[in-house]
Order: C-alpha cells, then structure tokens, then sequence
C-alpha cells in the first residue's frame, strides 16, 4: 500500500494481507516501523481509523526520457511512450 503524504514524501506500508484504506480516504495508521541492516525503514500496518476523504490525486504524466533522469519513488504516473519493436 502506498500512501501519500499532506508533510512529505510518500510512504510504502506492508499490509500482511490486512484490510487497507480505499483511495482518497485520510487515515490516522497504527503499527511497526523497523530498521534493516541498510538504514532503510519498513512499515507495518496493525489497524488504520479513517478520518475523512478527498479527491484521489491524478497520476502525473511523464515521458520516458523523464523518468530515465528523475526516478521517482512510489509515485503515480502515466508514461507516454512510442513502443518501437514487439
């Protein structure tokens, strides 16, 4: 599940398989956050309380070229590209 933030980049929850917030829906999340051996953080989700909605943001259209030199993280986007060979 990702979520995206109001403060911040967005952030990758692991559900296990739990229910999860529908899109638009604003949360206050409860579970675990842990650290891996690479300084990198994993979140878990145990329960989430939904405290209102709103629009769901449209994805941002990009070119390939694009996202060759600005990767992005998490994000939701449409390519527009030509496919050359199949």
């Amino acid at each position: 599940m990702i979520l995206q933030r109001d403060d911040g980049p967005n952030l990758y929850v692991r559900t296990d398989g739990r229910d999860a917030p529908a899109p638009g829906e604003r949360i206050v999340l409860r579970g675990r956050m842990t650290c891996t051996h690479f300084n990198e953080f994993d979140h878990f989700l145990s329960d989430f309380k939904v405290i209102g909605s709103g629009p769901v943001p449209p994805p941002r259209e990009m070119l390939v070229k694009d996202l060759v030199e600005h990767p992005v993280k998490n994000e939701f986007v449409t390519l527009q590209a030509e496919i050359e060979d199949y």
